[in-house]
């Protein structure tokens, strides 16, 4: 996320309009203090068909990104914010 930013500069509503704060999805996932729900919106937007690049369907830029991103490499990180979500909270344990 962009240095100036913290969660408590932004509510849950304006988060989704915060990728352009990330160089990559794989960022958005990182994001230590984004919960999942803010991680989801962040995506979502970023794989909106608003930000579809005209000459090249397949990448989404935003405005103050430096590249374009892939939408495959958005909807990857959206499956593995899936598999994170879904995931046990850590191992199980025996009963003895």
């Amino acid at each position: 996320m962009h240095p100036n930013l913290t969660r408590s500069d932004t509510t849950q509503a304006e988060t989704a309009g915060l990728a352009w704060a990330f160089a990559d999805p794989a960022a958005v996932l990182a994001a230590p203090h984004l919960t999942p729900p803010e991680k989801r919106a962040i995506l979502a937007d970023w794989a909106s068909d608003a930000h579809a690049v005209d000459s090249d369907p397949g990448l989404r830029h935003l405005p103050g990104t430096a590249s374009p991103v892939s939408v495959d490499a958005i909807l990857e990180a959206l499956r593995q914010l899936d598999r994170m979500e879904t995931r046990p909270a850590g191992p199980a344990r025996p009963l003895h």
